[in-house]
C-alpha cells in the first residue's frame, strides 16, 4: 500500500515545488523587468493662454548615461515656445553633451549624453578623473514649454527614445505619452 501512495505523494511533492518556484521565478523576473519608464509630465490646472510646461522624466532609471527622445504634437492647436536640458543627468558628476533642441514643424527632438568626467574639455587634456556611473532612480531628462489659446485636450506623443548607460549600450524602457488638460478662462 505504501508503494502505490509513494507515486501519488511524489507527484504532489513535484507539483507543489514546481508551483513555489513558478512563483517564486515569476515575482523575480517581474522585478527584474521593472525598468526605466520615460514619461511625459503635464500640469494639473493649464488654463487657455497659459505658458504650459512639460518635463520629460525617467523613473526607476539605473545608470543613465545619456538620452534621446521626440515629442510630437499638433501645431494647430499648440505652440512650442521652448525646449531645454535640465542639470539633473549630470548630477552623477559627469559632464552634459547637448543634442538638440531640434524644432522640426510637428515636432521637437532632444537628447544628451554624459561625458565620464566633470568637464568634457579635461578629457582631451588628459589630467580627467573619470566617473564611471550614471544617473539614477528619478531624472528629469528635458522640459518644454507650449503656449495655448483654446480651451481642450490637447495629445503629446513620445517617438524615438532611447536611453543608454555610460558606455553606450542601451537600456530597456517604456514610454507614456500624455495629454494636455486645457480650461478656458
Amino acid at each position: 500500500m505504501l508503494r502505490r501512495k509513494t507515486p501519488f505523494i511524489l507527484l504532489l511533492a513535484l507539483a507543489l515545488l514546481a508551483l513555489a518556484g513558478g512563483a517564486f521565478f515569476n515575482g523575480r523576473a517581474t522585478a527584474a523587468q521593472a525598468g526605466t519608464t520615460v514619461s511625459l509630465e503635464v500640469p494639473q490646472g493649464a488654463a487657455a493662454g497659459d505658458l504650459i510646461e512639460v518635463r520629460l522624466v525617467a523613473d526607476n532609471a539605473r545608470n543613465l548615461g545619456g538620452f534621446q527622445a521626440a515629442v510630437q504634437y499638433d501645431p494647430a492647436q499648440l505652440r512650442l515656445t521652448g525646449a531645454q536640458l535640465p542639470e539633473q543627468l549630470g548630477s552623477s558628476g559627469r559632464d552634459l553633451l547637448a543634442l538638440g533642441p531640434v524644432f522640426r514643424s510637428d515636432s521637437v527632438v532632444i537628447g544628451a549624453a554624459s561625458c565620464p568626467v566633470g568637464n568634457c574639455s579635461e578629457v582631451l587634456q588628459g589630467r580627467a578623473q573619470q566617473e564611471a556611473e550614471g544617473a539614477n532612480g528619478r531624472v528629469e531628462l528635458a522640459t518644454f514649454t507650449f503656449y495655448v489659446e483654446q480651451p481642450g485636450q490637447y495629445a503629446l506623443h513620445l517617438q524615438g527614445v532611447k536611453l543608454v548607460d555610460p558606455q553606450g549600450a542601451t537600456l530597456p524602457q517604456d514610454s507614456l505619452d500624455a495629454v494636455i488638460d486645457v480650461a478656458g478662462r
